[in-house]
């Protein structure tokens, strides 16, 4: 919780002494003093970094509390040039339930080019299964609608990190007897079973695994030289996933926590760089899909206008519409903020995280309250 309770102060200061800003500058230079202050404790520990990304109306700047380039107001920290091509100042981090973002856009280009339907139902793609089961639909899965029961969970024994085996894509196609909540259908409840499924619907219309695909179809379409299918320690410029001051790069059982497998729940890893691109291209570009796919993606859930396909939402009285979406485990934390009405984008992600709670949407409402101060 420590380091999520640092992250939410950062908006709180923000606001503080965004205020005596002019209306037209933007708070690099706030962020600069806030790093310089109150972070120098937390990054004087090796094993942990932080990275920053903020954007307002085309000004971006990235901050990496390890770049090998320092800075020499704070030696542990350093603003960078996005493009600059110093790969030891990327560091790429685990993106958790962010990769649902990516799986979701996935499934929206194939609805595109006609391959797949929203509406199509699961089975069209699965014989397994009840009634029920095969009566889901893609759009139903894409907004934590289905009423599937979550299989896919953690379990904490003796001081070591375990996975169940439901995201193994061999098990999850021999299981028979996923069970659905009729109670629940229609009713947005995060799921994390609902997008493994949906990863396996990409691999059977792809014919190839799902490592392939976000291969192909992200990380070389887009050009994306920092994102990658899930953690693995061949990754130079990997952070370690970091638990209670603890390095879990080579445990025993770091295999069980994303470690050199892909699956579409959350797995993926990626610098806060190239989460930047891959949002920009989706809210202010056609390039990954149309405009007509992305109001239908950003409509929101007919019960709960909080959540869209696979994002948040939230549309604040003076600021405006706000997206954001992010991901934990028990070791990488990330968020992303997308202001529409300012055009500014914050993005942050961090290699150190533990088993507190869900602190999401506190995080979401402090960024609004940024983004009325611009």
């Amino acid at each position: 919780m420590k380091h999520l309770k640092i992250l939410t102060f950062i908006f709180f200061i923000l606001v503080s002494q965004l205020a005596i800003c002019q209306t037209n500058e933007y708070p690099f230079s706030v962020l600069d003093s806030l790093i310089n202050t109150k972070f120098k404790k937390e990054f004087s520990n090796p094993l942990i970094n932080y990275s920053f990304l903020l954007d307002y109306k085309g000004k971006v700047k990235t901050y990496n509390s390890k770049c090998s380039e320092k800075d020499s107001l704070n030696p542990n920290y350093h603003m960078i040039d996005l493009e600059q091509e110093n790969q030891d100042c990327k560091s790429v981090y685990g993106i958790a339930s962010l990769t649902k973002f990516y799986v979701a856009v996935l499934i929206a280009q194939q609805v595109e080019q006609g391959n797949i339907s929203f509406n199509d139902s699961l089975g069209k793609f699965f014989d397994i299964g009840s009634k029920k089961f095969r009566s889901i639909t893609i759009e139903q899965l894409l907004r934590h609608q289905s009423g599937l029961k979550n299989y896919f969970g953690y379990v904490y024994m003796s001081n070591k990190v375990y996975r169940n085996k439901f995201h193994k894509r061999k098990y999850m196609l021999k299981y028979k007897n996923y069970k659905v909540r009729r109670k629940n259908i229609g009713k947005t409840i995060y799921n994390n079973s609902g997008y493994l499924i949906l990863g396996i619907v990409l691999e059977r219309i792809f014919d190839k695994s799902l490592e392939s695909i976000i291969n192909s179809e992200i990380i070389e379409k887009y050009n994306l030289k920092n994102t990658h299918p899930y953690p693995s320690k061949s990754i130079k410029n990997l952070e370690h996933p970091i638990y209670n001051y603890f390095d879990y790069i080579n445990y025993q059982d770091f295999r069980f926590h994303y470690m050199d497998d892909a699956f579409s729940a959350g797995t993926m890893a990626a610098s806060v760089e190239d989460i930047y691109k891959f949002i920009h291209l989706f809210f202010k570009t056609d390039e990954l899909i149309s405009e007509e796919t992305k109001k239908l993606f950003l409509n929101p859930n007919s019960d709960n206008p909080n959540f869209c396909m696979a994002i948040r939402s939230i549309i604040d009285p003076e600021t405006g519409q706000i997206y954001g979406f992010g991901g934990n485990t028990f070791m990488y934390t990330n968020r992303f903020y997308y202001s529409v009405e300012n055009d500014a984008t914050l993005i942050i992600i961090t290699n150190n995280r533990g088993f507190e709670g869900e602190t999401h949407q506190e995080l979401f409402n402090n960024f609004s309250k940024i983004t009325k101060i611009f």
